[in-house]
Protein backbone atom coordinates (compact mmCIF):
# COMPACT_ATOMS: atom_id res chain seq x y z
CA UNK A 1 0.00 0.00 0.00
CA UNK A 2 2.94 2.23 1.19
CA UNK A 3 4.79 1.81 -2.15
CA UNK A 4 1.56 2.06 -4.59
CA UNK A 5 0.46 5.42 -2.84
CA UNK A 6 4.61 6.44 -3.31
CA UNK A 7 4.41 5.40 -6.81
CA UNK A 8 1.16 7.17 -7.88
CA UNK A 9 1.76 10.20 -5.48
CA UNK A 10 -1.19 10.01 -3.33
CA UNK A 11 -0.85 11.99 -0.21
CA UNK A 12 -0.80 10.38 2.98
CA UNK A 13 -3.71 11.54 5.09
CA UNK A 14 -2.91 11.14 8.86
CA UNK A 15 0.01 11.01 10.95
CA UNK A 16 0.18 7.34 11.57
CA UNK A 17 0.14 6.65 7.43
CA UNK A 18 3.27 9.09 8.05
CA UNK A 19 4.37 6.81 10.53
CA UNK A 20 4.08 3.75 8.68
CA UNK A 21 5.18 5.60 5.75
CA UNK A 22 8.71 5.79 7.71
CA UNK A 23 8.77 2.45 8.59
CA UNK A 24 9.12 1.01 5.17
CA UNK A 25 11.16 3.55 4.07
CA UNK A 26 13.70 4.52 6.62
CA UNK A 27 13.55 1.86 9.47
CA UNK A 28 13.19 -1.34 7.47
CA UNK A 29 16.22 -0.52 5.07
CA UNK A 30 17.96 0.85 8.15
CA UNK A 31 17.55 -2.46 10.31
CA UNK A 32 18.75 -4.44 7.31
CA UNK A 33 21.85 -2.29 6.92
CA UNK A 34 22.44 -2.53 10.35
CA UNK A 35 21.97 -6.73 10.02
CA UNK A 36 24.32 -6.93 7.33
CA UNK A 37 26.82 -4.95 8.71
CA UNK A 38 26.59 -6.82 12.04
CA UNK A 39 25.90 -3.86 14.09
CA UNK A 40 25.09 -4.75 17.68
CA UNK A 41 21.23 -5.73 18.71
CA UNK A 42 21.61 -2.54 20.89
CA UNK A 43 22.45 -0.16 18.16
CA UNK A 44 19.21 -1.10 15.83
CA UNK A 45 16.74 1.02 17.29
CA UNK A 46 19.08 4.00 17.19
CA UNK A 47 19.86 3.21 13.90
CA UNK A 48 16.09 3.36 12.97
CA UNK A 49 16.44 6.58 14.68
CA UNK A 50 18.66 7.90 12.52
CA UNK A 51 17.42 7.17 9.20
CA UNK A 52 13.99 8.32 9.83
CA UNK A 53 15.54 11.63 11.01
CA UNK A 54 17.07 11.65 7.80
CA UNK A 55 14.21 11.01 5.64
CA UNK A 56 12.34 13.29 7.55
CA UNK A 57 15.27 16.46 6.76
CA UNK A 58 14.97 15.12 3.04
CA UNK A 59 11.86 15.21 2.80
CA UNK A 60 11.45 18.61 3.50
CA UNK A 61 14.55 19.33 1.51
CA UNK A 62 12.77 18.07 -1.41
CA UNK A 63 10.42 20.55 -2.04
CA UNK A 64 11.49 22.83 -4.25
CA UNK A 65 12.30 19.58 -6.46
CA UNK A 66 9.38 20.12 -8.48
CA UNK A 67 5.65 20.64 -8.25
CA UNK A 68 4.74 18.46 -5.28
CA UNK A 69 7.61 16.30 -5.58
CA UNK A 70 8.13 15.56 -1.61
CA UNK A 71 5.00 17.08 -0.40
CA UNK A 72 2.29 14.06 -0.66
CA UNK A 73 4.31 12.26 1.75
CA UNK A 74 4.07 14.94 4.72
CA UNK A 75 0.30 14.21 6.01
CA UNK A 76 -2.56 15.84 4.74
CA UNK A 77 -3.68 16.63 8.46
CA UNK A 78 -0.36 18.31 9.46
CA UNK A 79 -0.03 20.38 6.98
CA UNK A 80 -3.84 21.85 7.36
CA UNK A 81 -2.96 21.65 11.40
CA UNK A 82 -0.88 24.44 10.36
CA UNK A 83 -3.09 26.37 8.23
CA UNK A 84 -1.40 25.33 4.86
CA UNK A 85 -3.28 24.28 2.20
CA UNK A 86 -0.70 22.75 0.41
CA UNK A 87 3.36 22.48 0.64
CA UNK A 88 3.93 24.41 -3.07
CA UNK A 89 6.11 27.22 -2.55
CA UNK A 90 2.94 29.68 -3.41
CA UNK A 91 1.28 28.32 -0.40
CA UNK A 92 4.37 28.92 1.75
CA UNK A 93 5.19 32.35 0.33
CA UNK A 94 1.22 33.25 1.43
CA UNK A 95 1.71 32.02 4.29
CA UNK A 96 5.30 32.20 5.46
CA UNK A 97 4.32 32.21 9.38
CA UNK A 98 2.13 29.39 9.19
CA UNK A 99 5.15 27.32 7.01
CA UNK A 100 7.62 28.57 9.42
CA UNK A 101 5.39 26.81 11.94
CA UNK A 102 5.45 24.07 10.19
CA UNK A 103 8.98 23.74 9.34
CA UNK A 104 9.53 24.18 12.98
CA UNK A 105 7.34 21.16 13.88
CA UNK A 106 9.27 19.09 11.60
CA UNK A 107 12.91 20.30 12.68
CA UNK A 108 11.61 19.47 16.19
CA UNK A 109 10.49 15.49 15.25
CA UNK A 110 13.79 15.91 13.05
CA UNK A 111 16.08 16.62 16.79
CA UNK A 112 14.16 14.15 18.79
CA UNK A 113 15.07 11.41 16.60
CA UNK A 114 18.59 12.30 15.92
CA UNK A 115 18.73 12.56 19.76
CA UNK A 116 17.52 9.21 20.24
CA UNK A 117 19.90 8.27 17.98
CA UNK A 118 22.95 9.31 19.76
CA UNK A 119 22.14 7.32 23.00
CA UNK A 120 23.55 4.85 20.29
CA UNK A 121 26.85 6.13 19.67
CA UNK A 122 28.59 4.02 22.63
CA UNK A 123 27.79 1.02 20.72
CA UNK A 124 29.30 2.12 17.25
CA UNK A 125 32.14 0.83 15.88
CA UNK A 126 34.97 3.05 15.58
CA UNK A 127 35.59 2.70 11.61
CA UNK A 128 31.36 4.15 11.59
CA UNK A 129 31.83 6.50 14.27
CA UNK A 130 33.71 9.37 12.68
CA UNK A 131 31.02 8.46 9.61
CA UNK A 132 28.27 8.82 11.16
CA UNK A 133 29.89 12.55 13.22
CA UNK A 134 30.03 13.65 9.12
CA UNK A 135 26.75 12.56 8.38
CA UNK A 136 25.10 14.54 11.54
CA UNK A 137 27.15 17.51 10.74
CA UNK A 138 25.89 17.58 7.08
CA UNK A 139 22.20 16.93 8.24
CA UNK A 140 22.38 19.46 10.92
CA UNK A 141 24.49 21.83 8.68
CA UNK A 142 21.48 21.86 6.37
CA UNK A 143 18.19 21.58 9.42
CA UNK A 144 20.35 24.70 10.78
CA UNK A 145 20.11 26.56 7.35
CA UNK A 146 16.77 25.77 6.99
CA UNK A 147 15.51 27.00 10.42
CA UNK A 148 17.26 30.07 9.83
CA UNK A 149 15.21 30.53 6.24
CA UNK A 150 12.64 28.28 5.43
CA UNK A 151 11.67 28.60 2.52
CA UNK A 152 15.55 27.70 1.21
CA UNK A 153 13.83 24.18 1.20
CA UNK A 154 12.37 25.83 -2.40
CA UNK A 155 15.61 26.40 -3.58
CA UNK A 156 16.95 22.54 -4.91
CA UNK A 157 19.45 22.50 -2.22
CA UNK A 158 23.31 21.44 -3.75
CA UNK A 159 25.37 18.87 -1.93
CA UNK A 160 27.07 20.15 0.83
CA UNK A 161 30.76 20.83 -0.10
CA UNK A 162 34.16 20.16 2.46
CA UNK A 163 34.10 23.80 3.44
CA UNK A 164 30.55 23.57 4.57
CA UNK A 165 31.26 20.21 6.52
CA UNK A 166 34.39 22.35 8.31
CA UNK A 167 32.01 25.19 8.80
CA UNK A 168 29.63 22.42 10.45
CA UNK A 169 32.24 21.57 13.17
CA UNK A 170 32.66 18.20 12.41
Amino acid sequence: LEFRRVLFRSPLHSAQEMARYLQYSAEAPATMLAKVMQLPNALIHNTKMQAKAIKIIMLLNSLGEGEGSGAYLFADSEIKKFGLSSLEKSSALKSPEAFKKFVDFQVKRYKAMQSEAIKGDAYLPKKLKSLVKVNRAQQNYLVRNIEKNPILVFENAKPLKIHHLIRARV
